[in-house]
């Protein structure tokens, strides 16, 4: 009678481990970014290149700093103004350990504009200038 309660009792203890198997071991959702820092010029635009398993997992992106660089949903980044910002990225499902990355964002320089120009009459060129 006790080894039959004890064989009962282990196929009782196997089968709530397996029905229960969601609710207490978890799988990771791995998430891998190309770069973790990126330079940029003011509004000039570059895209995080995110790898994430399983492939229907939730991404979410967002700035710590909004005034020096934007970014949208699908992880396009976006200088404004010059400065450091950074990027985060979680990557969720249901029944999934979540993952976060983070990406340095650097936005350098104010846009700048050249000008070539040169003067001339009928005998020519008199001078000539570039400006930057």
């Amino acid at each position: 009678m006790k080894k039959t309660s004890s064989v009962l009792l282990a196929i009782l203890l196997v089968l709530v481990v397996f029905s229960t198997q969601g609710c207490f071991l978890f799988r990771n959702v791995t998430l891998s970014i190309e770069n973790s820092e990126l330079s940029i010029e003011i509004g000039e635009s570059e895209q995080i290149q995110v790898k994430v398993k399983p492939e229907d997992a939730t991404l979410k992106f967002s700035s710590n700093n909004e005034s020096v660089a934007t970014v949208s949903t699908s992880g396009m980044v976006t200088g404004v103004t010059e400065g450091e910002a950074e990027i985060t990225i979680e990557a969720t499902k249901e029944k999934y350990k979540s993952a976060l990355k983070k990406v340095s964002v650097q936005v350098v320089g104010e846009e700048s504009f050249s000008v070539t120009f040169s003067v001339s009459d009928s005998s020519g060129a008199l001078q000539g200038a570039n400006v930057t």
